[in-house]
């Protein structure tokens, strides 16, 4: 049974009931946790109440009945969540939204987001409905998604998701540009972000021993552990926030080491290209529009990517060692080339 699935019971378990129910109760009587021994039991339904309560859904602990009372419980008055409620604005911008959805095919939750746009879009006034069609008629918007994900990227995203949700170890082969190789990782997955384009996973690396972000598209051979047991394979630290990660770009990912790198921009890029990179510790402007940067980096290969994408319009001056790598590159795409020629 998938946690959704038993999330989803076990609220519906909690609003039937009219008393507090104690954990033999809930073993014997709810699909999902039943045949469990005591210590397994009782840590799933902490961790099922914690995870919950995020979505502020309370189960309340009764102790100060009789013994044979005390027991869980969802208050009457907790069982309802707050209306939501959207300005004119906001529900416009859900409306451009979803037509833009409509649009679009092939990137992961897409059915999941038109549905959840859709319920929207259905509780809204009617009055509304006319006003923001006025909105769009006078904003005219047109967006082009121009990535287009493989069916394998699709499917590593539900395995991932599927490992988060249950806390379950992944095993890849994870392709590495500058080595032109693929390599084993065992991860802890956190967190699945979309950025820039890409798809990328958070996780905390088993072989290094630290906190590392990958992109999805470089993955292979992606395995999550099975398990009998519904103990989880670890658990995420409190204090990991996903979203410091949503304001850096892919070269300042990695936390073990920072690297200063001299680059030159020419006058077609420079006025934008610079504001990409959060640290700069040197700047010199040419006359003839060329900037000269040295900015600071932490991960090499995704610095040589975008590099990659700039063609000739970013030069890479300093240290000897990333020009090589990026030399490297170019000689291995050259040869790929030829031998298809």
């Amino acid at each position: 049974m998938k946690k959704i699935e038993r999330l989803l019971n076990l609220v519906s378990f909690f609003y039937s009931q009219k008393k507090p129910v104690n954990l033999d109760e809930i073993n014997q009587r709810l699909l999902g946790y039943q045949n469990k021994s005591p210590d397994a039991l009782r840590q799933m339904f902490h961790r099922d109440k914690k995870e919950l309560e995020k979505f502020g859904i309370t189960i309340e602990y009764k102790g100060n009945l009789p013994e044979e009372e005390r027991g869980f419980i969802i208050p009457y008055e907790k069982r309802y969540l707050p209306q939501i409620s959207f300005t004119t604005n906001e529900i416009a911008s859900l409306k451009t939204l979803h037509s833009f959805l409509e649009k679009q095919e092939g990137y992961p939750f897409q059915d999941e987001l038109k549905n959840a746009l859709l319920k929207i879009s259905l509780n809204i006034p009617a009055l509304l409905h006319e006003n923001i069609k006025d909105i769009r008629k006078e904003m005219p918007i047109y967006f082009d998604l121009t990535t287009r994900f493989s069916e394998l990227v699709k499917t590593y995203i539900t395995l991932l998701e599927e490992a988060i949700e249950n806390k379950r170890e992944i095993k890849m082969d994870y392709y590495y540009v500058r080595k032109g190789e693929c390599a084993e990782r065992k991860v802890f997955p956190y967190h699945i972000f979309f950025m820039e384009g890409s798809w990328y996973l958070i996780g905390f690396c088993l072989l290094h021993k630290q906190v590392r972000t990958y992109k999805v598209e470089r993955m292979r051979n992606v395995k999550v552990r099975k398990s009998k047991k519904d103990i989880p394979d670890y658990e995420i630290p409190e204090d990991f926030n996903p979203e410091k990660y949503y304001s850096l770009k892919p070269w300042e990912f990695e936390k073990d080491k920072s690297i200063d790198v001299k680059i030159k921009l020419s006058p077609k890029v420079s006025s934008w290209a610079k504001r990409l990179f959060r640290k700069v510790k040197k700047e010199r402007k040419f006359k003839n529009g060329y900037l000269e940067l040295t900015v600071v980096i932490t991960s090499i290969e995704a610095f040589l990517m975008w590099v990659l994408t700039m063609g000739r319009d970013v030069r890479i001056l300093a240290p000897k060692h990333i020009k090589e790598n990026l030399v490297d590159i170019l000689k291995e795409i050259e040869n790929k080339y030829k031998k298809n020629a």
